[in-house]
């Protein structure tokens, strides 16, 4: 801790106000307190008045407090190179690119972790000075400190696919996409279905959904796996596209499929499944980049608070011919 006479610099602060005015540590740490001469005036006016700006966000601010307009925002990945592997992610992108070209902004996109730079998310984001920022991250990086300092600034903040109501966010309907999903089935003919998932928050979550839309749509029996049991309903649910393909080959069959059995995913991370065509929910990646940073704009232009907002986007059914018509008997 640094002791200024008005008040204590964290180390952490410390390192940022040095990145940021490109300056040593020692020369910021000099520039904050009293009795040092060889630092100029105009050195140390501009190492504490960076320090005034970080602080100022790292408390939360002024909320009344209006910055001057960047016409700039920021989106912060945590794990780009993961992230820009998955189609579903790179469309996102390209929406909020798409987005930003018929609005005028601009986009700058910034790791959430750099290593060759130490500052913190929040010290780049003061440096860069954007309108507003749109996390792309998974949840749990969400309640990390690192980002919770980010979160609890002034900056609009904006998540994608998030259930975690620490800041606004535009995500996926999973509700309803359950139940569109469960009303295909039932319409199909299916009086039973079983769910393979994983651990994940999302996989829990859709499992939760999906038991909703079962007792709603009157099915007989809906039951959670929980490994390799047998599956004896007419229907096994995978939490994604890519799960049910990998079941599906894992027997080398090569999308071959029991002709008892019917396979559908919850949710569809790509444009087209790589062989059978899989029954599933899809959100439009390009309108969830697109609804991000339209509410973001939104949102960033109004006036400041602490309403966090969460917009909801159902998806669609793409049927397939991986699950079967059942008629009716009797």
């Amino acid at each position: 801790m640094i002791h200024t006479g008005k008040g204590v610099i964290s180390m952490a602060l410390l390192k940022d106000i040095s990145e940021i005015c490109g300056v040593s540590i020692s020369t910021a740490s000099k520039a904050l307190r009293d009795g040092y001469s060889d630092i100029s005036p105009q050195t140390r006016e501009r190492i504490k008045q960076t320090a005034r700006e970080l602080d100022y966000h790292a408390k939360g601010g002024n909320k009344k407090t209006i910055r001057k307009k960047s016409g700039m925002f920021s989106v912060l990945m945590v794990y780009p190179d993961e992230m820009f592997r998955r189609e579903y992610y790179r469309q996102i992108m390209l929406g909020m690119i798409l987005e930003a070209e018929e609005t005028g902004y601009d986009l700058l996109l910034m790791p959430g972790k750099n290593s060759v730079s130490r500052m913190s998310c929040l010290g780049r984001v003061v440096r860069r000075s954007p309108d507003g920022i749109c996390l792309l991250c998974d949840e749990d990086y969400l309640l990390s400190g690192e980002l919770m300092k980010l979160l609890s600034s002034d900056y609009p903040v904006m998540a994608v696919e998030s259930d975690l109501h620490v800041c606004s966010t535009v995500r996926s309907d999973e509700k309803k996409n359950a139940r569109i999903l469960m009303e295909y089935l039932t319409w199909s003919g299916h009086t039973s279905a079983a769910y393979y998932g994983d651990s994940s928050l999302f996989s829990r979550r859709a499992a939760h959904y999906l038991m909703e839309a079962a007792i709603e749509q009157n099915m007989g029996e809906f039951r959670v796996l929980s490994g390799s049991e047998k599956i004896a309903e007419s229907c096994v649910i995978f939490d994604t596209v890519s799960h049910a393909e990998q079941w599906i080959e894992s027997d080398g069959s090569k999308y071959r499929i029991p002709e008892d059995l019917s396979v559908a995913a919850f949710k569809g991370e790509k444009e087209r499944p790589k062989g059978l065509e899989i029954a599933h929910v899809t959100n439009s990646p390009l309108r969830l980049g697109r609804e991000a940073l339209r509410e973001l704009i939104r949102i960033a232009s109004g006036p400041a608070g602490d309403l966090k907002e969460t917009v909801y986007l159902a998806g669609t059914l793409v049927e397939g011919s991986s699950v079967r018509f059942i008629p009716a008997t009797g």
